[in-house]
């Protein structure tokens, strides 16, 4: 049985703005967002969370580029059984 970690990720998004749009519509604040996840090495210069996991696959992968992360900490531990 091995351990994976459960993570917090706060990162800054690169949203879009749908379709065309006038200038007086744009949004240029920035748009943080929070996402919660199990932590795997999958991708160099990313954090990468799945929502679930099996033996030996995955759902929901998320690959968050480390230059838009704001912040990071472990929550818990999570045991997954090898096949």
């Amino acid at each position: 049985m091995s351990k994976i970690p459960l993570i917090v990720v706060k990162w800054m998004d690169a949203h879009a703005d749908g379709g065309w749009i006038d200038s007086d519509s744009l949004n240029p604040d920035p748009y943080e967002v929070t996402s919660v996840g199990i932590e795997l090495t999958a991708k160099k210069g990313h954090v990468t969370i799945a929502q679930s996991v099996g033996c030996d696959i995955y759902d929901h992968v998320l690959h968050i580029p480390c230059g838009m992360v704001t912040e990071m900490y472990v929550i818990g531990t999570i045991d997954v059984e090898p096949d």
